[in-house]
């Protein structure tokens, strides 16, 4: 071993193309030749100068030769430490001693092992080289004179590793911070005497909270992790330490930064603190105008919110130099993306820049601003998904080339490499330009509209076996295909929900809930079919169609034992509750107006009030008044509560209710965040007024062809029913019910059909419509006492004996357990499986059914037999006697 010890710093390699390098920078001259790639990159010719990985590719695996240290020079061996420079032809006509690096490291294969330099005390340079004035000699830095912030105490984690002159790490020299010890690898790097200088690693074994921006200048550094390090900024809920700035900054045409990882660690940089999700003012990386940034694999940029026109995870809009040869960039929001550039980006690798977005939740990933700027794919890409943005983008325009070295990219490599690239936006597609060099922008054709397929609905809420306890009701959602349109065009087509069935053309069930009355204990699976109408979409609204149809899907219920059974209905144990609020229901009608769905296990008297939110339970104990617990609702049924004039601060809704002499309380917290804003009225008109004869009915105008069990929709909307921003003073008509006769039974069920002996003559029958008249009281529709009628008619067609028979034979092959007779008679059986019954329209409180859309779940009103036989004679209208609801 020598008399003296030789220190050095252990520096990092130049990225070699086409792996996956450490280092993510060539020579100087390399990065050079990148940013005058980036003058023309909107020409169409193809970039020959500007791979900066491809300036020295074997530079990583460079071996030591430490014969080309000054004592080498100064021993009688020296001209043995460089026999190759003598004899290679290309080598440069200079005598060995007075070179450490060939002149043309691109020209020559010696230029590829070049030594590492050596970082020698002051006191043992010779005196020929510190004379030099070719060769500045190497500063004063001794084991007894470190760099400022050198400390013996490794509890920072950041160290720059000492080597021996056999190329073993020897020492670890750690600083007090990051910054110091950045500080000393750029003073490391400057006192190399090397031509070509290489970067010096700082390597990081402990996550790092930063109070302040870490910033490089004037030299080439390169950050590595050791172990799984984040580096992250201080706690924002300690206003002596809140930071928000830039986390690290590369400023100085000299200056180099490179972030990597070695095989057993990962280097992540978040904007987020460990506490709370805090919004910045800087990037977690900031380039300035001449300076260079790179990562590599196993790096990670993330999380960083950021306000203004900067890029939030790379900034670079000063135009410096910025290679990616691997990494993530995700999980970032800013005006101007995750990644921000005015200048060519050179990638290669496996990249990952996606899930970016700006401050609206618009994609924002890699955003090229500038003619310049665009990307470079200087070798493979593997695995990498890169999602940008090009400023003032438009068809044809060019956003990736290709490198010109092909024994780095080969022109497949490169149709591979656009392949992972995609758009922010729906607008383009990133596409192959013919001669397979250029990535361009191509605007996406509008898809011709396809069919709307009724089969696209979507149900929530029954996904899962049911558990059909007595009187227990479960609500569930239909949406139909077309319905999740969020911007509809001028001809885009929708399937609205109208009712559903337990039986194909049975009862007509407009209520989305599903309950078994006196319950059902064994498992099963239940038909259920849902009836659509088709709408369009055209003059800014959906409007609807003649055409309807339905599907058919199906239900479960889950088997429940004798314990569940008997603890949910209270036999063996302690009386349970018997009001109970339906999870789920509560909507908003508007303003001043919400409902919400409640269900008991007992007859009882009830009624609705406001309290004060977080009101105790004795106050509201005290507010309940027996008086007015007038509203009746049967056991087992649910019941709709229509909350009115809710008052403007913040109030729970109570529903009491009396039954054998106990009151039971449910208190429903309202939920103002959805809570509709108040629109007041302005009145620019008269006030519209109709007569009761204005009203219309469809469905009814072709004679009906009455098949026993055979039924017909038809629907009747009221004189001004759809009319829009009403203001005081207008009126309306609301159907209530039809009849066959002035004073006939109510039937409001909007559907007609003969249960069970059909009508097989061509007949003309009279209909009476009874409407209720509103008028507007400047913030709702009001009720008032007058209700008239419209009288209308309906048709019979003949049906012949081929007819009716062909009717019966296929009927009874569809319902072989409810089967007809010839002469269209027959029993048919009770489906254990109702509707949830809706609420009787003469309960005050209750949500009051009105017109088709809310139309009485059963499948038609009743009417009386006789009068249906003396007036039809052979046959009757109307299926089956009305079920009697109640709230």
């Amino acid at each position: 071993m020598r008399k003296k010890q030789l220190y050095a710093i252990l520096l990092a390699g130049v990225m070699a193309t086409g792996s996956a390098p450490t280092a993510a920078f060539a020579a100087e001259e390399g990065i050079q030749a990148a940013s005058e790639a980036t003058t023309d990159f909107a020409a169409s010719s193809s970039e020959t100068d500007a791979e900066v990985p491809e300036t020295m590719p074997e530079a990583e695996t460079t071996p030591e030769a430490p014969q080309t240290t000054p004592e080498a020079e100064t021993t009688p061996e020296a001209p043995q430490t460089t026999p190759e420079a003598e004899t290679t032809p290309e080598a440069p006509q200079t005598t060995p001693e007075s070179e450490t690096t060939p002149e043309a490291p691109q020209t020559t294969p010696e230029a590829e092992t070049t030594p590492e330099p050596e970082i020698i005390p002051q006191a043992e340079v010779p005196a020929e080289q510190a004379g030099n004035t070719d060769s500045a000699p190497s500063p004063s830095i001794t084991p007894e004179e470190k760099p400022e912030g050198f400390t013996e105490d490794n509890s920072s984690g950041v160290y720059i590793s000492v080597v021996g002159e056999d190329g073993a790490e020897t020492t670890k020299e750690y600083y007090k911070t990051l910054q110091y010890a950045i500080n000393a690898a750029v003073t490391y790097y400057n006192a190399q005497t090397e031509e070509v200088k290489k970067a010096v690693v700082v390597k990081i074994e402990k996550n790092q909270i930063l109070t302040d921006s870490i910033t490089v200048q004037g030299g080439k550094v390169e950050l590595k992790a050791v172990s799984d390090v984040t580096i992250q900024r201080a706690d924002p809920q300690d206003p002596s330490k809140n930071f928000k700035g830039d986390l690290f900054v590369i400023t100085g045409a000299d200056s180099e930064l490179q972030f990597s990882a070695e095989e057993s660690g990962k280097l992540t940089l978040t904007g987020n603190n460990e506490i709370q999700e805090m919004t910045a003012t800087g990037a977690l990386v900031k380039i300035t105008e001449g300076a260079s940034f790179g990562m590599s694999d196993r790096v990670s940029l993330i999380n960083n919110t950021v306000e203004g026109e900067i890029g939030a995870a790379i900034d670079n809009s000063a135009g410096g130099n910025l290679v990616l040869a691997g990494g993530t960039v995700s999980n970032n929001k800013g005006v101007k993306g995750a990644v921000y550039t005015t200048n060519q980006i050179l990638i290669q690798g496996t990249v990952t820049i996606s899930d970016n977005t700006d401050p609206e939740g618009n994609k924002k990933n890699l955003y090229l601003d500038g003619e310049t700027a665009g990307v470079l794919v200087t070798a493979k890409m593997e695995n990498a998904s890169v999602s940008l943005t090009k400023a003032n983008g438009e068809n044809g325009t060019e956003v990736i080339k290709m490198g010109s070295n092909r024994e780095s990219i080969t022109p497949e490599d490169f149709k591979n490499a656009v392949s992972q690239f995609a758009y922010d936006t729906e607008d383009f597609t990133v596409a192959l330009s013919d001669d397979g060099t250029v990535g361009y922008l191509k605007a996406k054709e509008e898809p011709q509209k396809p069919e709307c397929d009724i089969n696209g609905y979507k149900i929530t809420g029954l996904e899962k076996p049911l558990k059909f306890f007595p009187g227990k009701s479960y609500k569930f959602t239909v949406t139909g295909a077309g319905q999740d349109n969020k911007d509809p065009k001028e001809g885009d087509l929708c399937w609205k929900p109208l009712y559903w069935s337990t039986k194909e053309n049975g009862s007509k069930n407009v209520n989305w809930n599903v309950m078994v009355k006196k319950g059902l204990r064994t498992e099963g699976t239940h038909a259920m079919y849902i009836y659509f109408r088709k709408q369009i979409y055209t003059n800014g609204s959906w409007t609807d169609t003649e055409e309807t149809g339905h599907i058919k899907t199906s239900f479960k219920s889950a088997a429940i034992s004798d314990q569940e059974w008997n603890d949910y209905i209270g036999q063996g144990s302690e009386e349970k509750d018997f009001l109970t609020y339906q999870s789920g229901t509560l909507e908003w009608r508007d303003h001043n107006t919400a409902v919400v769905q409640m269900s008991t296990t007992k007859n009882c008297k009830w009624y609705y009030y406001f309290v004060d939110a977080g009101a105790s339970s004795s106050d509201i104990k005290k507010k309940y008044n027996e008086k007015n617990a007038v509203n009746s609702a049967k056991k087992d049924t649910p019941f709709w509560v229509k909350a009115e004039k809710v008052p403007e601060k913040d109030s729970w809704l109570i529903v009491a209710a009396a039954a054998d002499g106990k009151v039971e309380f449910e208190t429903i917290k309202l939920n103002n965040k959805k809570r509709p804003a108040a629109t007041p009225t302005v009145t620019t008109r008269a006030p519209r007024t109709y007569k009761v004869s204005q009203s219309k009915v469809t469905g009814l105008e072709n004679p009906l062809k009455f098949y026993p069990r055979k039924f017909y929709d038809f629907t009747v909307t009221g004189a001004g029913q759809n009319d829009k921003d009403p203001i005081s003073g207008d009126e309306r008509w609301i159907p209530l019910y039809w009849s066959m006769s002035v004073n006939g039974s109510k039937n409001t069920s909007w559907r007609i059909g003969s249960q069970e002996n059909g009508i097989r003559k061509a007949e003309e029958y009279p209909l009476y419509i009874f409407f209720k008249k509103q008028t507007f009281n400047g913030s709702e529709w009001v009720d008032t006492d007058v209700v008239e009628y419209m009288k209308t008619s309906f048709r019979s067609a003949e049906i012949t004996d081929e007819e009716w028979k062909a009717y019966i034979e296929e009927y009874n092959k569809e319902n072989p357990d409810d089967g007809l007779n010839y002469d269209g008679t027959g029993a048919g059986s009770v489906a254990d499986i109702d509707p949830t019954e809706a609420a009787d329209q003469q309960d005050a409180g209750s949500v009051e059914k009105t017109a088709a859309k809310t139309a009485d779940p059963s499948p038609v009103g009743s009417m009386s037999a006789l009068a249906a036989l003396s007036l039809l004679a052979g046959g009757y209208v109307i299926v089956r006697k009305r079920k009697k609801e109640e709230i």
